[in-house]
Formats: C-alpha cells, structure tokens, sequence
C-alpha cells in the first residue's frame, strides 16, 4: 500500500501529540507519514512501500 498524503500547506502536524518518539525528524527527505502498529505516526519517504491489512466484520 502506498503511504498516506497530506495536502502541502494544510496544517502544521509537527505540534499534533501523535507522532512516535522524535518524529517527524524529516530524515531523508521523509514528507510522508504512516501509522505504525501502535497507531503513533512516523514520517516516510513518499515513495516508501508497505504491506497493509484490513479488518472487515465476518457475515
């Protein structure tokens, strides 16, 4: 799956409480962002893949 975008200029999510320990730290030139297992955020490169799941109610 492909990291998840936010619209340039939108808000300044740096002050936002859920980034992971010393993120976003904009490594690499990271201006993306994707929730990690404990759903605190971490900052990725644009073009960085992940695997992904869904949770989906049985019928």
């Amino acid at each position: 799956g492909a990291p998840h975008y936010f619209p340039a200029g939108w808000t300044d999510l740096r002050s936002y409480p859920f980034w992971w320990k010393n993120q976003p730290d904009n490594g690499g030139n990271e201006d993306c962002a994707y929730m990690m297992g404990d759903k605190s955020w971490n900052d990725c490169r644009c073009n960085d893949s992940f695997y992904w799941a869904c949770e989906k109610d049985t019928v």
